[in-house]
């Protein structure tokens, strides 16, 4: 525990009420422990929620997400379909 106490510096988290929340996230909890802690929400995850939020206020853009994430869906659980997609590059180049 000393050793945590002079070493770990930040928390960095997504930002979901469980990890950076006031009254009982993690990083409160952390806190509690090591009082000189630097909380802070990552930046990557920021950036989607913004991102989110512009697409969602411009509007018409649900169904290019739906179909983003259906061809996500698509390949991601089959090891044949990503191969078949990577494959595909060389396939119409020699078409």
């Amino acid at each position: 525990m000393e050793l945590l106490q002079e070493m770990l510096i930040g928390f960095c988290s997504d930002g979901a009420n469980v990890m950076l929340g006031v009254k009982s996230g993690v990083g409160k909890l952390l806190q509690g422990d090591f009082p000189n802690i630097i909380l802070w929400h990552c930046l990557n995850h920021r950036l989607e929620l913004a991102v989110a939020q512009a697409l969602e206020a411009t509007g018409g853009t649900k169904d290019f997400q739906a179909f983003l994430d259906a061809l996500y869906t698509l390949y991601s659980q089959s090891p044949k379909s990503m191969r078949e997609l990577s494959e595909w590059p060389t396939i119409s180049k020699s078409h």
